[in-house]
């Protein structure tokens, strides 16, 4: 706390604001880490981990611009989405008619990552008798 003390005696305001940007997650080092990951985020490599990724980007890139009072541009926002998104849908995705806006994008890979887990066979417990869900005899 000294140390806070002397650096506000020395430079006033600007300690001030040094020390508001550290409490509220302001400083270079962590917008330029927050930048990167909305900017650049991480490829998907399965539709199993699309919906989530998804969540967790527009999280950050909420955070983004509200520690940087800049909304992202439709553009820089497509952009990113069609770097996190798997392979096979970015190309599918260029393939779409029509104009694409970050919505529009977000939407359909929203549309595919659902299309893929109804499509996915459910799995159920199978006993060694084969029964479903395991020792389940039961008498009625």
């Amino acid at each position: 706390m000294k140390g806070l003390v002397e650096e506000f005696e020395l430079r006033g305001p600007h300690a001030w604001k040094r020390i508001y940007d550290d409490l509220h997650g302001k400083t270079p080092q962590r917008l330029q880490a927050l930048s990167k990951r909305v900017m650049t985020p991480s490829r998907v490599s399965t539709m199993r981990d699309l919906t989530a990724a998804l969540e967790r980007w527009e999280k950050e890139m909420r955070e983004y611009e509200r520690a940087t009072g800049t909304p992202l541009a439709d553009l820089t926002k497509l952009s990113s989405l069609r770097q996190l998104i798997p392979d096979s849908l970015e190309k599918a995705l260029s393939m779409q008619p029509g104009s694409m806006t970050y919505l529009k994008a977000k939407e359909y890979a929203q549309e595919q990552a659902a299309a893929w887990r109804d499509s996915r066979p459910i799995q159920t417990k199978v006993a060694k008798d084969n029964t479903p869900g395991g020792n389940a005899n039961m008498d009625l």
